[in-house]
């Protein structure tokens, strides 16, 4: 078979070629019923005969060598498709030796010359299917490429395209197209026989044509040119100018011209794949040079797309884009629903019909609505009449996929939803978004677990939750039950994401919190800590991701579910592992304080009426611990990003936390002794002061230097509470910090009172001196101290500048003749009963006022009872 004639050189014999390609190419051959040949049988044959003719390098030149270079092609086509049949691995001994035998073929045996354009698109694919990703065959193999034929060039370019081999497709197959034109063919029946006539309608479609192959060509062609934009822009060392613009335009201006010519072939689902097609070329690539020359019926078909076919004054303002003609194309799509064809009576296929007025199938249906959304927002600049017959076919397209909902596969609903979740909201997406939740909530029910895992992946789940959690939808019972008793659907671990997709979708969707609400709930955050239990060996859960964490315990809070005790350490921290204040805790800052505060607050109020041996811990481990240690190192990073000159974003829920780590902080404190008892009071009290003067000492330093910087270059009172009010609410330092240096002093002050009285038996004597030396000593100390080192100003300083704030002699023209610095009241009137009546407690109530209290109270009077406000 195989002859050495010099050293480095095997020769390969006629009779070798000719017995190893009618060998293969009959056990590959299973026509007329034939049993395929057993795998390891096609692997000796392959390893023992063909694998050594693939290595050889030299023909024997007895015999026809031209038939001889034939036979090899149709060989190495076969050799190819065997390796698809057995599985081979792209790295295989067999693989490598079909693909140096092309690869090295202008130095060994020189039949590729003699290849068919059929054999080599068909080798191509084989070789694509196997898993081939070496670029230097495939070249070889594209020259020998007909571009006259369709259907070979489709087979090529789409393989190419899926096995991410983008860069072949646009820098060697479409430079090598040279304007070939196509003749139309059509194959209807089963027949098989070819017709250049156009003789398909709607009644009898064709079973075939190249211009469905041109719409492959056209969708591989956008898919590659697109990938290849993409990798360019994220890559400097490559430029949009090594793409082959001109071929580009000529090979897709002609697609599109023989598409557009021949449209009464195509049906609802090629005129789908066209726009989708078009609507993928990148925005570098979109205008379609020269089009309009080469087929004026482009034009026409672009101005009753786009300008409802007004004439134009100038037709050349017109513009034909890749956008503009996808809206021809899918104004095709809806040739029935808008009547401009006839449904015929008696169809081969049950579409299109009078509830389903689209010649397409039901997936495909699914695939238009994103581009409608896409065209309807894309086209409005350009054509302004447009936008409402998009709406239209929006709605049209909606209400089509609602009625046929039964016929959608659940990833395809899923799909709908998510489509739906970017388009603005309306009555009828609304009612759509209802009824197809509901359809997959009711298919996740119905179908047996064991079932499910097989049909449905969890990935389609997980999209149809965050559908849902991003949708707001408020009712889906059986997504609820599901989500209650999947247990055994969920993987042994949750990525954050996923369970913050669950537990808002729970939490949005469920009518009632019953017990198998928590119980699911107990589920994901089970799965989220095995997911992380290595790194949850170092920091909690909320050192890594705060946002998620925050959102998962919102959703706890809906639902009425506290985590037990070991799931809430691992969220946020225990004795053991504590939290760690890393960036992203830093750059979370005040929202993530405010968030955890106030969950911590209905976390309190639930325990205490279903669990009050929960309080305690809730209190030692949670607020101790964690939270008030939170809201001082946020509030701390948060001032050094600000001063009197700057103001940084960070900071911008800082002020706002204050308040609310207060007012958690009077919950579990209870001075009005509702639930505690007044040793409890004392003690907590006692116990969060040193880490609350350090919060206020931090806060008291912030609001200075905001107030510094709304002061600066201030003309008038006037003019200053107007910087104050443009000021985002959460971070408006004055009125903050005041709320929460009130609530502060209130429970300073009446814990002190509480002890002192004689009914307060209850109370150890060293308890109470420590309350009498917090309120005598420590307070003062705290309102009397500098709020920084060096700096001579002191928190009650803060309190008198918001009523005097000072302003520059030079820019206050009412106070040129005082002697001493102007000044105005930072807060106006809604500002002072913003504070007064969110404060919990009652400022005229109160028996025993600090000295903030009195403060603010006086010139809180003298403030409303003034004429000038804001």
């Amino acid at each position: 078979m195989l002859r050495v004639s010099r050293v480095g050189f095997t020769l390969v014999t006629a009779g070798a070629i000719k017995q190893a390609a009618t060998t293969l190419n009959s056990l590959l051959d299973i026509s007329g019923g034939k049993t395929p040949v057993p795998r390891d049988e096609l692997k000796a044959f392959l390893k023992g005969s063909v694998m050594p003719i693939m290595a050889g390098t030299e023909l024997d030149r007895r015999g026809n060598s031209s038939d001889l270079r034939s036979s090899l092609g149709q060989l190495t086509r076969d050799a190819a498709f065997a390796a698809t049949i057995v599985n081979a691995n792209p790295d295989a001994n067999f693989v490598r030796s079909i693909t140096a035998c092309i690869t090295h073929d202008y130095e060994r045996m020189r039949f590729v010359s003699k290849m068919t354009s059929a054999q080599a698109s068909k080798t191509i694919e084989y070789l694509c299917k196997v898993g081939v990703k070496n670029a230097a065959v495939f070249p070889v193999l594209i020259s020998r490429l007909d571009y006259s034929n369709l259907h070979e060039l489709a087979r090529v370019m789409l393989a190419l395209a899926e096995s991410q081999l983008h860069e072949l497709n646009m820098l060697v197959v479409v430079p090598l197209y040279c304007g070939d034109k196509w003749a139309v063919e059509v194959h209807n029946g089963s027949s098989g026989n070819s017709s250049s006539s156009e003789t398909a309608s709607a009644s009898q479609p064709a079973r075939s044509s190249n211009v469905f192959e041109a719409v492959r060509v056209l969708r591989a062609l956008s898919k590659s040119c697109r990938k290849c934009v993409e990798d360019r822009r994220s890559a400097s060392s490559h430029s949009l100018a090594e793409l082959p613009r001109d071929s580009l335009h000529l090979l897709r201006n002609n697609l599109v011209k023989f598409i557009f010519e021949h449209g009464r072939l195509l049906r609802g689902s090629h005129w789908v794949n066209v726009a989708r097609a078009l609507i993928l070329f990148p925005g570098e690539l979109s205008e379609l040079r020269q089009l309009a020359v080469v087929c004026p019926q482009i034009v026409e078909e672009v101005q009753v797309a786009c300008f409802g076919g007004a004439k134009l004054e100038d037709p050349r303002s017109c513009p034909v884009t890749c956008e503009t003609v996808a809206s021809a194309a899918i104004r095709h799509v809806f040739d029935y629903a808008e009547h401009r064809r006839e449904i015929p009576k008696e169809s081969a296929e049950k579409h299109p019909s009078g509830e389903f007025p689209f010649d397409l199938s039901y997936p495909d249906l699914v695939k238009l609505l994103p581009m409608l959304e896409q065209i309807a927002s894309g086209k409005a600049a350009a054509a302004k009449g447009s936008a409402s017959e998009q709406d239209a076919r929006v709605m049209t397209a909606l209400n089509a996929i609602s009625v046929n909902a039964h016929h959608l596969l659940l990833r395809d609903l899923v799909k709908v939803l998510q489509t739906l979740r970017r388009m603005p909201p309306s009555e009828g997406a609304t009612a759509a978004v209802n009824v197809i939740a509901a359809l997959v909530g009711s298919r996740l029910c119905e179908c047996p677990p064991a079932e499910l895992v097989q049909k449905v992946s969890f990935r389609t789940i997980a999209q149809f939750a965050a559908t849902l959690s991003a949708l707001r939808v408020t009712r889906c019972d059986d997504f609820v039950s599901f989500v209650s008793r999947g247990a055994t659907f969920f993987p042994r671990s949750l990525t954050v994401e996923t369970t913050v997709s669950f537990a808002n979708a729970l939490a949005n969707a469920a009518s009632n919190r019953s017990a198998s609400c928590h119980a699911a709930m107990r589920t994901l955050l089970g799965r989220l800590v095995n997911n992380y239990e290595e790194e949850l060996q170092v920091a909690p859960l909320v050192s890594a991701h705060p946002h998620a964490v925050t959102k998962i315990l919102r959703a706890c809070v809906l639902l009425d579910y506290i985590p037990e005790t070991r799931l809430l350490e691992r969220l946020l921290g225990s004795a053991e592992v504590p939290i760690q204040f890393t960036s992203d805790v830093h750059d979370a800052g005040g929202a993530l304080v405010f968030g955890l505060t106030r969950t911590m607050t209905h976390f309190l109020r639930q325990a205490r009426s279903e669990c009050p041996q929960r309080v305690e811990e809730l209190w030692a481990q949670n607020v101790l611990r964690t939270l008030l240690p939170l809201a001082v190192e946020c509030t701390k990073h948060a001032a050094t990003r600000v001063s009197a000159t700057r103001w940084d974003g960070v900071a911008a829920y800082t002020a706002v936390s204050w308040r609310s780590t207060l007012e958690m902080l009077t919950a579990f404190v209870d001075p009005s002794l509702a639930h505690n008892t007044a040793e409890e009071t004392a003690q907590r009290l006692v116990e969060a002061f040193p880490l609350c003067a350090e919060l206020l000492t931090d806060a008291a330093s912030m609001t200075r230097s905001q107030i510094g910087l709304l002061a600066k270059s201030a003309s008038s009172a006037t003019d200053l509470r107007h910087r104050l009010q443009q000021t985002s609410f959460n971070s408006t330092c004055p009125v903050h910090f005041l709320s929460s240096l009130l609530i502060f002093e209130y429970l300073v002050y009446q814990a002190g009172s509480q002890s002192s009285s004689p009914k307060s038996t209850a109370v150890s004597e060293d308890l109470k001196v420590r309350l009498t030396s917090l309120k005598d000593a420590a307070y003062a100390a705290l309102l009397n101290s500098p709020v920084q080192e060096g700096i001579l100003v002191t928190p009650m300083d803060v309190v008198h500048s918001i009523f005097d704030c000072p302003l520059s002699k030079t820019d206050a023209a009412a106070s040129s003749s005082s002697t001493s610095d102007p000044t105005a009241i930072l807060l106006s009137k809604r500002d002072a009963l913003e504070i007064t009546t969110n404060l919990p407690f009652a400022l005229s109530l109160v028996m025993n006022p600090g000295p903030v209290n009195e403060y603010f109270t006086e010139r809180c009077m003298s403030l409303m009872v003034s004429e000038d406000d804001a």
